[in-house]
Parts: structure tokens; C-alpha cells; sequence
């Protein structure tokens, strides 16, 4: 089913799905399982798909792992730019544009984010993660205090963790909980 290297999996093409950085798209079995399962969720409702011109609306995905994983930060502190992002279990995901086009340059305030369709792609990363999300790292008050009213309805306890810096208003930052046991993550 999913191309596959030791105990990683790679994120197979979706139509939900534009791949902004093609290197990490590997992760582990329910990291990829979770991204498949939010582009069913996303491709289901049309609504959420159109942009305000017509058009149809990709989630951006950014970052998984590199094959195979890489090593535990005390060897290498960083891998492609991140601290995590090295165990499968991190994501990605790109706000929405008003315009539809799939970009990591699209960011809470700025006047091509949309704010609609980013909450319900967050409240869909919500209701598809169930139990295995771990947290969701994300900026922007309006969009955090949505979400947040939105965790307990599925059945989640302080995942959402608001980034008031400048480093998480484009994406949201998804840790799925590490299920293999890996320590070194």
C-alpha cells in the first residue's frame, strides 16, 4: 500500500495534498495513515474545498522525516531546519490562502489567509486525530481560541498550544504520540 524503508512509510500522492518540500515525506505507519485519513475528511465536504474565486483548494503539507529517520538530536541537532522531525511522529500542514494556492507564504494576519477554511482543516486534524495526537502547535489568537473550544468535543485534553511567536503562524505543527516506544525522539 505505502512505499516503505525499515519502519518508515512514505506519504503516498493524494488529491487533498500539495507537497510543498517533496525531501521529507516519509513517516511512521499512523503518521501517514493520519495524513491519508485528513485528505478523505477534506475531499468529502466540497465546501471547504472552493476558494472565494472557484477554485479547488489543496492542504498544503510541509515536512514529515526523511527516510528512514535520522538521528537523535545529541548527534545531529537539526534535520532539514528542524529540531524535531526526526522520529515520523511531526507534521506540516500549511494554513489555507484565500486564493487556493497551495504556499508556506500564506500566514495568520497577512491578507491571503483564510481563516474560515484554516479552522475547519484544524478542526479536521482534530476529529482525525482522536487519540494520537500529542499537540498541535499553531499561532494566531483567533484561530488558537477556536480550536481550543473545539478540543474537548473530540475528546482531547490541552493539545493545542498557542505560538505567539512568529515561527508557527503559518503552519500548523502536529505531534502524533510516539507509539513504537522510540526514546531518542
Amino acid at each position: 500500500m505505502y512505499q516503505q524503508s525499515g519502519n518508515f512509510f512514505r506519504m503516498p500522492d493524494h488529491s487533498a495534498f500539495y507537497k510543498v518540500r517533496t525531501g521529507m515525506q516519509w513517516g511512521k505507519r499512523w503518521m501517514i495513515d493520519f495524513l491519508v485519513q485528513l485528505g478523505r475528511a477534506w475531499d468529502s465536504d466540497i465546501y471547504w474545498q472552493i476558494d472565494e474565486s472557484g477554485n479547488y483548494s489543496q492542504i498544503p503539507l510541509g515536512d514529515i522525516s526523511v527516510e528512514g529517520g535520522s538521528p537523535p538530536r545529541w548527534k545531529v541537532p537539526r534535520v532539514g531546519g528542524h529540531v524535531s522531525h526526526r522520529c515520523g511522529v511531526d507534521v506540516d500542514i500549511y494554513v489555507i490562502s484565500k486564493d487556493g494556492t497551495p504556499t508556506s507564504k500564506s500566514f495568520y494576519g497577512s491578507t491571503n489567509y483564510d481563516l474560515a477554511r484554516t479552522k475547519e482543516l484544524g478542526r479536521l486534524i482534530l476529529k482525525i486525530g482522536k487519540q494520537d495526537l500529542e499537540k498541535v502547535l499553531i499561532g494566531g489568537d483567533d484561530l488558537v481560541s477556536y480550536l481550543k473550544t473545539k478540543e474537548t468535543e473530540y475528546g482531547h485534553s490541552n493539545v493545542i498550544e498557542h505560538d505567539p511567536g512568529a515561527m508557527h503562524l503559518n503552519h500548523f505543527h502536529i505531534r502524533l504520540k510516539n507509539k513504537d516506544g522510540d526514546k531518542s525522539c
